[in-house]
């Protein structure tokens, strides 16, 4: 199947997808630090944002919205208890 489309257009698509694809990767790397504190206290940037007892989905929405901000902004993320 082949689609008539514009190449700003492909372009477009191609740059929304690898963006969304750089969010969903930075925001798995972000949860994957956070859980290989190797103390034995919890203490990272999930239970400084109460989200200790949250499910999985709400834990990784917190690290694509941060990677997200830090991306498209200057400086860090602004998770805050």
């Amino acid at each position: 199947m082949q689609l008539n489309m514009s190449l700003t257009t492909s372009r477009l698509l191609k740059s929304f997808i690898m963006v969304i694809f750089l969010l969903h990767l930075v925001g798995c790397l972000w949860v994957t630090v956070a859980y290989l504190n190797p103390f034995d206290t919890p203490i990272s940037w999930i239970s400084y944002a109460g989200l200790i007892d949250k499910t999985n989905i709400e834990i990784y929405t917190a690290a694509v919205y941060w990677s997200a901000v830090s991306i498209y902004t200057v400086g860090y993320g602004d998770i805050t208890s």
